[in-house]
């Protein structure tokens, strides 16, 4: 007896969602008033020659501040007077927001054969990204940065502008940490990892930095790590991410998406044990949601095997249901399971459950606003539950 069932028509890909879930770090991506120079300190070095020099400064909250060393010289003969000149100097530190935080300026000084000519302005563009730019920059820049985060993992390639337009109106540590998320999420991983640690090292030297943020650049630059096999920094982020919240699952979520992503791909290539082992490692991570993903597909890819156990497909579903009772996909899978055995059995209670199951299913995909989802679960109960199966043993 073969029976009118339409499960082809469900595929493991559709359950496919994980990289949104990643914090977008729109908290982190507040209005910053860069450190500014006040006056600027002598030197009692000699001047080698023309050239220009940069020195990164350390602005501390409360107003001190240290030379740390040259980022770029055209003249090195210049350099130990750039360094004292920086270190001579006064600052006004950076603000986020009406708060005071530690910050890097970047102090561009330019020389003549004999002295120093002038130490390049903010107005004129100088300090590397520091102090060289506008209140007016800044706010726009802000806001292109909030948006790259916002739609980095639904269109990269528009985050992707956005985050270098910001970078190109104010090349802070907030633009650059947009520009990270959004090369990370064009799978540029080692680009990402490259501007993401400056953006870990700027945060963690801010006193004020809040917690959540931290938490959000790691997870990024955790994953980017993790995207590009280098299993040893990733673990660090991890374990960092710990220190800073214990509470915190997305260490866990970060490893559970990339295992999600190898079960999808070898379910397509059939290698179904693999496929299993993957969901089921991905749901052990300690996420809840990346755990209501996993069992979901194992669920589904239950009903793409030869001869489907629905009791095995239930109980997945049964798994990602006790963490979001109102999950679509997961009451989707439901619903086929509890249909996979009410054809079998012919046992009403079982078809009114898959019924239920499936019209909820039906209602959380709407209101979710997935169309095509909604419209498959409907296709199937359409095809499986508005006629009785066929009994015939030519029937197909």
């Amino acid at each position: 007896m073969k029976l009118r069932f339409a499960i082809g028509t469900v595929t493991v890909a559709t359950a496919l969602i994980l990289g949104h879930a990643l914090p977008a770090g729109a908290q982190y991506a507040s209005q910053f008033v860069p450190a500014k120079l006040i006056t600027q300190g002598k030197t009692t070095h000699s001047i080698a020659g023309a050239g220009t020099t940069v020195v990164q400064v350390q602005v501390n909250a409360d107003g001190s501040h240290k030379a740390i060393k040259v980022i770029h010289s055209t003249n090195p003969g210049n350099d130990a007077a750039a360094m004292e000149i920086a270190q001579n100097s006064t600052y006004r530190p950076a603000h986020r927001g009406s708060t005071p935080v530690t910050s890097f300026y970047d102090f561009s000084l330019k020389f003549n054969h004999s002295s120093v000519v002038n130490a390049v302005s903010e107005e004129q563009g100088g300090g590397g990204g520091s102090g060289g730019t506008s209140v007016a920059n800044q706010n726009q820049a802000s806001s292109l940065a909030v948006q790259a985060v916002k739609v980095a993992d639904d269109n990269p390639t528009q985050a992707l502008a956005l985050a270098q337009k910001a970078m190109s109106l104010d090349p802070s540590t907030n633009s650059k940490y947009a520009l990270g998320r959004a090369q990370l999420a064009n799978k540029q991983y080692s680009d990402a990892i490259a501007t993401l640690k400056e953006v870990h090292a700027a945060a963690f030297a801010d006193p004020k930095m809040p917690t959540n943020a931290k938490v959000a650049i790691d997870t990024s630059l955790m994953t980017a790590y993790f995207e590009n096999n280098d299993t040893q920094n990733a673990q660090a982020m991890a374990a960092e991410i710990k220190q800073l919240d214990p509470t915190s699952t997305l260490p866990g979520r970060v490893v559970g998406n990339s295992l999600v992503n190898a079960g999808v791909t070898a379910a397509e290539a059939k290698n179904y044990d693999e496929a299993f082992k993957d969901f089921d490692q991905a749901a052990s991570q300690g996420d809840p949601q990346i755990a209501v993903t996993a069992y979901t597909q194992a669920a589904l890819l239950v009903s793409k095997m030869d001869k489907p156990d629905y009791k095995r497909m239930q109980a997945y579903a049964d798994k990602a249901l006790a963490l979001k009772p109102d999950d679509a996909l997961a009451n989707f899978a439901e619903g086929i399971a509890l249909t996979g055995q009410w054809a079998s059995s012919h046992d009403d209670a079982t078809k009114k459950k898959a019924l239920d199951s499936l019209t909820k299913a039906d209602q959380a995909a709407k209101a979710e606003g997935n169309i095509a989802l909604s419209l498959q679960i409907e296709t199937f109960i359409k095809q499986n539950l508005n006629s009785a199966p066929a009994s015939q043993s030519g029937s197909s």
